[in-house]
C-alpha cells in the first residue's frame, strides 16, 4: 500500500473526515467520510499495516466476528482506492 498524499483525519461531530494536507494534485483533495472504525482502518491501512493485522485489531478492539470485521476492512480500503487516497 502507499498513500498518495499526507491525510489527517478530523472529527466533525463524532464522524472522521479523511482531509489531503501538504501540496496534492486536484485528484488527492478527496474527503472521505468515515466512523470510528474507519478511521482505524484507514489510519492503519495508510500506516502499511497489513490487512489481516487490521481485522485482528478490531476483532480485539470491538465485539464483532472474523467474517463482519475482514468485509469493514476490505470495503474501506477499497473506498480508499476508489477514492484515490491510497495505491494498491
Amino acid at each position: 500500500m502507499k498513500s498518495k498524499a499526507n491525510w489527517m483525519f478530523v472529527n466533525l461531530e463524532g464522524e472522521y473526515v479523511a482531509v489531503s494536507v501538504g501540496e496534492s494534485t486536484d485528484a488527492q483533495r478527496v474527503l472521505m467520510k468515515l466512523n470510528e472504525t474507519g478511521k482505524i482502518i484507514a489510519e492503519n491501512y495508510l500506516n502499511g499495516i497489513p490487512k489481516e493485522e487490521i481485522v485482528l485489531k478490531l476483532l480485539d478492539e470491538y465485539e464483532v466476528d472474523e467474517q463482519t470485521a475482514t468485509r469493514s476492512v476490505e470495503r474501506i480500503i477499497r473506498q480508499m482506492l476508489d477514492a484515490g487516497i491510497a495505491e494498491a
